[in-house]
């Protein structure tokens, strides 16, 4: 299993509410498919609303780095952003290591 995670802002790693809330996410993934969460994948997109108006845009490469720096030490887990043909094939082979029982 892959849990996609959806970055609002950068500080939202820094409240203890948002990792709690991970963390039951990939235990419910887990209890309910009966299956490891092998792989954490950032949306390398941040959510700005100002004035009534909701936009997306794409974070800074610094600041996805960070996020998946932060991500990663919380969860232990791999981190991916989907961001480039290599990242995609590292979580494919990911999966099929996992999928072989060789991890």
């Amino acid at each position: 299993n892959l849990l996609c995670i959806y970055i609002f802002s950068l500080s939202d790693l820094s409240h203890n509410y948002y990792n709690q809330y991970i963390w039951r996410t990939i235990h419910a993934i887990e209890g309910i498919a009966n299956a490891k969460v092998v792989a954490l994948v950032v949306y390398p997109f941040a959510f700005q609303s100002g004035w009534g108006v909701m936009n997306n845009h794409k974070m800074k490469v610094e600041n996805i780095a960070f996020v998946c720096q932060e991500l990663h030490k919380e969860f232990d887990l791999p981190v991916y952003t989907m961001q480039g043909e290599n990242e995609l094939n590292q979580l494919c082979e990911q999966c099929v290591r996992q999928l072989s029982g060789e991890e």
